[in-house]
């Protein structure tokens, strides 16, 4: 195991070498690696006592960015996120190291989500879900990316995985996935920069969240936010027992025609709820 985390350090040293020098980088290669292509960027980041690898690759589908750390145990975790999808996942970044930089100064007028964690988001491509969580606990606060497939099995959690940064490391984390957009980004990267020069709305102009508690102890939750595409709304439902969660993001522009819809609804469901006995009614919230 020791042989193997050294041999890591030692090609992950070389691989940033080369990418400097223009050498030839002739080292070994995952079997896993493979199906994504030739290489285009190679870079490690030490953040505390964590390597994390970053990987560009190409192939016939595109361009991906491979995103790994080695776990207990000597395994490897990895994300992986299409060129496509880099821009949303820096602009989130960068609203997540914001945030955590204003906890250094203490966490007046912000409340946790639940038990350890302050704020969340999530977005999606078209194979995969990709979950945001900046989170703290004894050691401090910390950022997880989470990676599910769209097309996995009845178990929710089939192909998850997770890739921690430190909340100290957060701000190079996203510099480095920033520059890597900036040299390979190509098309993304016209649509990043565009969008955030059109953009005139951010964080601070969004209304405050909301927290909905529903009679079955489910939690849901209303969360303004910004990003290149634009000003949205995401909803999200947090199981209770089981942790599991679900969400959908509404653009703020459709904001109203969504309101009108649950409106119709609830003026549809108050006849039935005035014929329900008073008894199924246990002071539930309605419409």
């Amino acid at each position: 195991m020791c042989e193997d985390y050294e041999r890591r350090k030692q090609t992950a040293d070389c691989r940033k070498m080369s990418s400097v020098s223009g050498e030839s980088d002739n080292r070994e290669v995952d079997e896993n690696d493979q199906q994504w292509g030739r290489e285009l960027d190679s870079r490690m980041i030490t953040i505390e006592a964590k390597r994390i690898y970053l990987d560009v690759k190409e192939n016939k589908g595109g361009r991906v960015l491979k995103i790994s750390e080695i776990v207990v145990g000597g395994q490897k975790s990895r994300v992986f996120i299409a060129m496509e999808g880099l821009p949303a996942l820096v602009e989130q970044l960068k609203q997540f190291s914001e945030f955590a930089d204003s906890l250094k100064d203490g966490s007046d007028g912000k409340s946790q989500i639940t038990g350890g964690l302050w704020k969340s988001e999530s977005f999606f491509d078209e194979t995969r879900q990709y979950y945001l969580d900046l989170k703290e606990n004894a050691r401090g606060i910390f950022c997880r990316l989470s990676q599910i497939s769209r097309a996995r099995g009845p178990n929710r959690n089939d192909n998850r995985q997770h890739i921690v940064i430190p909340g100290s490391g957060l701000k190079t984390f996203t510099e480095n996935l920033e520059n890597i957009l900036l040299e390979h980004g190509g098309e993304q990267l016209e649509t990043f920069t565009e969008a955030g020069k059109q953009s005139t709305l951010s964080s601070s102009d969004l209304p405050k969240a909301k927290t909905l508690r529903a009679t079955n102890k489910k939690m849901f939750y209303f969360d303004p936010s910004v990003n290149t595409r634009g000003a949205y709304v995401r909803l999200t439902e947090l199981h209770p027992v089981t942790g599991n969660r679900s969400s959908i993001t509404v653009p703020l522009d459709t904001l109203h025609q969504f309101k009108e819809i649950l409106d119709e609804m609830c003026k549809e469901l108050s006849p039935m709820e005035a014929t329900e006995p008073a008894a199924n009614n246990n002071g539930a919230d309605t419409c």
